[in-house]
């Protein structure tokens, strides 16, 4: 068995540990839904799906600019990670969508940060899907519009409905 693999069963009985075992329970407590999400919300929602398997902190300080919204330490791994959401995919089949409340100065802090130290994130919800991102990808995304289709292909795990906050996790301590 590989080392990732590993990880995963033995980060899979952690959150079996922590309480995270029945996604249909971690639905209905779920509080927001298309029309009025937020950040703070869908901070809760990762915070709560998370449980007590992470140590994470919301810096909403002002001070630094272009900062992520999170950071944690989950297993030996620190990183970042910066919420976005968006209440609606565009109403056309053929409609665009860029990234476009992200900031340059945010881009530029993904990037730098991403390139010393690696797992930098976009974590986004648009309507009822969830999208992780790598820092390697957001400039694309910020600058050239796409297709919802075209948009899912640069995320690395996205999921509808329900995020598997195991899933979630092992991306955030395997990827750079």
């Amino acid at each position: 068995m590989n080392k990732v693999w590993k990880n995963a069963l033995a980060l899979g009985h952690k959150l079996q540990q922590e309480g995270i075992r029945d996604a249909a329970i971690y639905r209905r407590n779920t509080v927001a839904t298309p029309g009025n999400l937020t950040e703070a919300k869908l901070w809760q929602q990762m915070r709560t799906g998370m449980g007590r398997t992470w140590d994470a902190s919301r810096h909403e300080d002002g001070l630094g600019v272009g900062v992520p919204d999170v950071s944690y330490g989950l297993h030996g791994v620190n990183g970042w990670i910066e919420l976005k959401v968006r209440d609606f995919w565009p109403k056309r089949q053929n409609g665009c969508l860029r990234l476009d409340k992200l900031t340059a100065v945010q881009v530029l802090w993904l990037e730098k940060r991403g390139k010393s130290a690696g797992n930098c994130w976009v974590f986004m919800r648009i309507e009822n899907t969830y999208l992780l991102f790598n820092w390697k990808v957001v400039r694309g995304l910020r600058e050239k519009p796409m297709t919802p289709n075209q948009f899912k292909s640069y995320a690395d795990h996205w999921w509808e409905d329900t995020v598997d906050w195991g899933e979630f996790a092992l991306a955030l301590t395997q990827g750079e």
